[in-house]
């Protein structure tokens, strides 16, 4: 059980919203006012699946991308989990399991800037769940409940160290999820377009032989 939801104004209203299509376009809206917003998501962890804001008490803090970098990406360090329907999930093209999960988490949170393409701090250590524009977000409902698992194995590995309680390990070590959609593939230009250009440089050469 990782939150109480509180504050009704927050919570996802996932009668409305059953896509990451959907999530972006009122992430979009809401962080237009109030910058890098934070949903709660109504979670089961009983029945290990996203709920609606009256069958679930419990929730899980979930960022989306803010309007000021839907065009320019801003949140490159992101660690960068791929959203499968058949739950082959991938976390950072590596295959999703628990051990990879907990790597993971390790690495980016404890980074402290070590490796530039990791978290500056552990408040910056964001995970990215990443869907189709049109997949549901109920793909993620196994998925969610993984990583809250490995994110609270990793806290007791904490106590043990700090001698901290939970409380105090959630504010120092914070689990920062972000929902957001693929990134589209990188174009790949026609072989006879490249065909043409080198034809245009052999003419070239030859004009001043």
């Amino acid at each position: 059980m990782l939150t109480a939801i509180s504050n009704s104004s927050s919570y996802l209203d996932i009668e409305k919203i059953s896509t990451v299509g959907d999530f972006n376009l009122i992430y979009e809206e809401k962080s237009r006012d109030s910058g890098n917003f934070q949903f709660h998501l109504p979670y089961d962890f009983d029945k290990q699946e996203i709920r609606t804001h009256y069958e679930a008490n419990t929730g899980i803090p979930i960022l989306g991308i803010p309007f000021e970098c839907m065009i320019y990406d801003c949140h490159y360090t992101d660690v960068y989990i791929e959203v499968v329907p058949d739950q082959k999930h991938q976390i950072e093209f590596e295959p999703l399991d628990k051990t990879s999960l907990k790597k993971w988490i390790r690495l980016h949170i404890l980074n402290y800037g070590r490796d530039p393409a990791l978290s500056d701090s552990p408040q910056d250590a964001v995970f990215r769940l990443a869907f189709d524009k049109k997949q549901p977000l109920s793909d993620a409902n196994h998925l969610l409940y993984q990583i809250v698992e490995a994110y609270e194995e990793f806290l007791k590995e904490r106590a043990i160290v700090e001698l901290l309680d939970f409380k105090q390990l959630k504010e120092k070590y914070p689990l920062n999820l972000r929902f957001a959609t693929k990134a589209p593939p990188i174009p790949i230009l026609p072989t006879d377009f490249g065909e043409e250009i080198f034809e245009e440089i052999d003419i070239d050469l030859n004009l001043h032989e």
